[in-house]
């Protein structure tokens, strides 16, 4: 890409690039060239290609230490450039001007991690505070070896000539030393007894050297000739410069402004434009928006197009051309990413609306584009898939699924509503938002000459079943007894994955104070067989798993039918993504500590996956993206009446389970669950990330069931980080801490025996 044509602001992978090839080691991956400068780029592609390109040849062949801690410092650094970028609209911004800064904060950023390891783990040489003794990073990298290992001396004598000579032209600065060079060192003296660590060490402090030597090389644009006590660059400081730079192009962002500001208000009805027609603001705004191009191009080098194609993709979804704001949309899109600042969000949920609600097929490839940026920037989290390739991680149902798109499109109003639209007949039909309603029993008949009709049901909004889904979500067992008898398809699934499979075993959810706890309905449809897939289907909203829904039972043998019919018992379920084993575990938690559960569910943090939970269940009434859910939520927890109403639902869910479970039925089913190869070592994201049943059982102190797991392949050894204090947490510190016990005698036991 021609640079005059890059955005102000880098993306991801290209900032990968600047390190691999500051460090020496780009040429390794060619992909860093190919999606350096797409700015449309899946959301973990960065982070793929910094562990392909970075990370695994600097461990496998330089030092594993540092190697980890570089990858959490780019993660941290990738949190906090988003947020810049998240922040900072780059309008009167351009490429030219922030190039050498933006470079000089990578790189900067990379030479104190360096330089951290050196001081911090092996007590190494200070780079960025050299001395005039040492004329490059090389020269004092070699003082330093000499000084602090006692046998590098002597293996500078006996190694071959040539050799020697190489460092010489390394240390005058005649030759940068490459990645190879380094790593194969303790080659150049065969038959050392030298330990791997002690090359680890001096191999590291040259790759350092290397780097620091580097800058002086090929970034003498951005340092000075001698790299002494530079002063090291920090985002704050590069954000100042961006924004001293916009004040400097406020002549002519100002009037760009005042007249999209003036469109702003007829499009939306305000001020004295109250008053025009339909037809006159259809015409007006248009005019506008052509007077906005001529004065735009008289500024065509800051690349101001994104604003203009916004306003015409705006314009044509008020008119009702859904393809044609769907294509300048595309535009904008393409265009203010690393751009737009603020105004990214904004895009991207009014692009995802109208690429949704485009009949007869929604616009999949661009709404997978949109979910990949929402993702990046903050605004959405990635779909959780168990057992999905890396090849399959950007595929369109692992990024995007369908009750998703139906909910991008009930945002449709929002966005434009029909009292802004120039022409109101061409508002989109009824949305899929919010609780479906109807009057269902009165209204659906049952349809014998054809038992695997689908039909139709509610007023709110419309879902599509197989008659006998909907008369097991209605629990009516003599009208589905009838379609059995008609040779009824009882793997047949609504079009949001239900079964009639899973609305039997609803009937008994503990968790559930409306259900019947009836088993009727379970016994009779449990007795067909049913084929595998459906038995592991889950909904594709709430994320609804037969067996984790059997395990809310409380009742081993619905546990023991699901399994006998199929069912994968490490298949996750909930949308906390539990295991099966997990769930049962969490269960005897409630039972026997009741008040820390209810603490635990009223105290449970506002993160990522319970916003996420909240959006499934709430069916878009909460927000599309979960910065909406979120200040939705925030909301609602300032009202007095919410928090009654929460905590009531809490009380009645724990006191439901001490009346409907017993810790004898749990066990057996935990038992169950293992006997059948249930996974003792599946990690969990709870409050601790990482965390496993063998852990739980732990912490619970249920030493028979942890035995039981441990003589199943569980790893007591296995440790969990803790999300504060990132301390590495393994079975005998996490029962030590809950003071369980029965446990710790256990694990000592063990260990004698051992």
């Amino acid at each position: 890409m021609p640079k005059e044509k890059r955005h102000p602001f880098m993306t991801p992978v290209e900032i990968v690039r600047i390190i691999a090839s500051a460090i020496g080691i780009k040429a390794s991956n060619k992909q860093l060239d190919t999606f350096a400068f797409k700015y449309d780029q899946p959301y973990t592609l960065a982070s793929s290609l910094f562990k392909e390109s970075v990370i695994a040849p600097l461990s496998k062949f330089i030092n594993k230490d540092f190697t980890k801690k570089l990858e959490t410092k780019f993660e941290s650094m990738m949190r906090e450039y988003i947020e810049l970028v998240n922040s900072t609209p780059m309008d009167g911004v351009t490429r030219a001007d922030t190039e050498v800064i933006l470079t000089r904060w990578i790189l900067d950023t990379v030479a104190v991690e360096f330089n951290l390891f050196m001081g911090k783990v092996i007590e190494g040489p200070n780079y960025l505070t050299r001395n005039n003794l040492h004329p490059n990073g090389i020269t004092q990298a070699f003082d330093w070896l000499s000084s602090n290992v006692e046998w590098w001396d002597s293996f500078l004598k006996f190694i071959p000539k040539e050799k020697r000579h190489r460092f010489k032209h390394w240390k005058s600065n005649d030759e940068l030393p490459k990645l190879s060079n380094i790593t194969n060192i303790p080659d150049y003296l065969p038959n050392s007894e030298v330990e791997g660590h002690e090359w680890e060490k001096i191999k590291v402090v040259l790759l350092a050297a290397r780097f620091i030597d580097n800058l002086q090389h090929n970034y003498a644009d951005i340092y000075p000739e001698k790299l002494v006590n530079v002063a090291v660059l920090n985002l704050m400081q590069v954000e100042q410069y961006i924004w001293h730079l916009k004040k400097k192009n406020q002549d002519w962002l100002k009037p760009l402004g005042e007249q999209g500001l003036e469109i702003d208000y007829i499009f939306y009805k305000k001020h004295d434009y109250r008053k025009l027609s339909d037809a006159e603001r259809k015409q007006q705004s248009k005019t506008l928006i052509g007077e906005l191009e001529v004065s735009t191009l008289k500024c065509s080098k800051f690349n101001m197009e994104y604003w203009l194609n916004w306003y015409r993709a705006r314009w044509n979804a008020l008119n009702g051309e859904l393809e044609e704001a769907n294509t300048h949309f595309k535009l904008t899109f393409e265009q203010a990413l690393f751009f737009a600042g603020p105004s990214m969000p904004e895009i991207i949920k009014e692009a995802l609306s109208i690429a949704s609600s485009l009949k007869p097929t929604p616009d999949k490839t661009f709404i997978k584009r949109l979910k990949n940026s929402a993702i990046l920037f903050g605004i959405d989290i990635p779909l959780h898939k168990e057992d999905k390739s890396q090849l399959e991680a950007n595929r369109f149902d692992s990024v995007v699924e369908d009750w998703e798109i139906k909910l991008y499109e009930a945002t449709f109003q929002k966005h434009f509503p029909s009292t802004l639209q120039f022409n109101v007949s061409s508002s989109t039909t009824s949305q899929r938002v919010g609780p479906l309603l109807g009057a269902f029993e009165q209204n659906i008949k049952l349809n014998y000459r054809s038992p695997n009709k689908k039909i139709e049901i509610g007023d709110s909004w419309q879902k599509e079943m197989p008659q006998i889904v909907y008369f097991s979500m209605m629990n009516q067992i003599e009208t589905v007894s009838q379609l059995i008898n008609k040779n009824v398809n009882v793997n047949a699934l609504s079009d949001s994955n239900e079964s009639a499979l899973l609305f039997s075993i609803l009937q008994m959810d503990v968790l559930d104070h409306g259900s019947s706890m009836d088993d009727s309905l379970f016994k009779l449809i449990s007795s067909i067989r049913h084929r595998e897939d459906v038995v592991n289907t889950k909904t594709s909203k709430k994320e609804l798993l037969p067996l984790i829904c059997a395990v809310d039972t409380g009742r081993q043998e619905v546990v023991a039918k699901v399994i006998e019919m199929g069912a994968n018992v490490n298949f996750r379920g909930n949308t906390d993504k539990q295991s099966a084993l997990f769930a049962t575990l969490s269960r005897i938690g409630m039972i026997k500590r009741p008040d820390v559960s209810k603490e635990l569910m009223k105290n449970h943090p506002l993160n990522d996956e319970l916003l996420d939970t909240i959006r499934r269940h709430s069916n878009g009434l909460m927000g599309a993206t979960l910065d909406e859910v979120k200040r939705n939520y925030e909301k609602q927890l300032q009202d007095p009446l919410f928090q009654k109403f929460t905590d009531s639902t809490h009380n009645l869910i724990v006191e439901r389970v001490k009346e409907f479970m017993t810790l004898g039925n749990m066990r057996e089913i935990a038992k169950l669950l293992i006997h059948a190869g249930a996974d003792a070592n599946a990690r969990h994201k709870t409050g601790i990330n990482g965390f496993t049943p063998l852990m739980l059982a732990a912490e619970l102190d249920e030493v028979e069931l942890f035995e039981v797991m441990i003589q199943h392949d569980g790893d007591p050894k296995l440790t969990s980080e803790h999300p504060e204090t990132g301390r590495l947490l393994d079975c005998r510190y996490i029962a030590f801490a809950h003071q369980s016990n029965k446990v710790l005698r256990y694990l000592a036991s063990q260990q004698k025996i051992a």
